[in-house]
């Protein structure tokens, strides 16, 4: 019954920091994996969670947004877990950048969608070659207006959708109704 409660207390969100460090320290990967996603998880204990030997603890630590960049960075050097850490808006600009850089596609995707990602790192994916790269950049929020702008003229219909509805593209009401209402400015010139 304990090793229950023990579980259900390292998941709890009103669980105290102090309680977790304890429950992080358990022989119950169950628990550890309860701790690993709790955000008042405190930072030191976060890091030793990074090491676990359970892979799925080490995994739900990268997801966690409280985990602290350091940590995420060194976590992001495991190729199992550098597409979680491209997603976390906790990722630093150095490691996101690094990420960026990858011959995988989906760590290159997890880092055009992440908000905390670099404007030089957008604009450089902006240019990438896989078209769901270049869509996330485009529903990026935090993607710079002129690579947006390059983005509504991009070859790919779901890129230049993704750049023309994120409300950081400065388009004229006119091209704006031209996306939503094809059918009323069909032959009409817009721009």
């Amino acid at each position: 019954m304990e090793d229950h409660n023990q579980r259900w207390q390292a998941w709890l969100a009103d669980t105290s920091p102090a309680v977790l460090v304890e429950l992080g320290k358990s022989g119950d990967e169950k628990v550890r994996r309860g701790v690993a996603s709790n955000p008042n998880t405190p930072p030191e204990t976060l890091a030793q969670l990074a090491k676990d030997k359970d892979f799925v603890v080490r995994w739900i630590t990268a997801w966690n947004p409280s985990t602290p960049p350091k940590v995420l960075a060194s976590l992001a050097r495991d190729d199992d877990m550098s597409w979680i850490v491209a997603t976390n808006l906790n990722t630093s600009p150095e490691t996101l950048t690094q990420l960026s850089k990858d011959r995988d596609t989906y760590i290159r995707k997890a880092v055009a969608g992440n908000p905390s990602a670099p404007s030089d790192v957008l604009e450089k994916l902006a240019e990438d070659n896989n078209i769901d790269v270049r869509r996330n950049v485009a529903e990026n929020p935090s993607a710079p207006p002129d690579v947006l702008v390059r983005l509504t003229n991009d070859e790919n219909a779901s890129v230049c959708r993704g750049a023309f509805t994120n409300p950081n593209t400065p388009v004229t009401p006119r091209e704006k109704m031209a996306m939503e209402f094809p059918k009323l400015t069909d032959g009409l010139e817009i721009g």
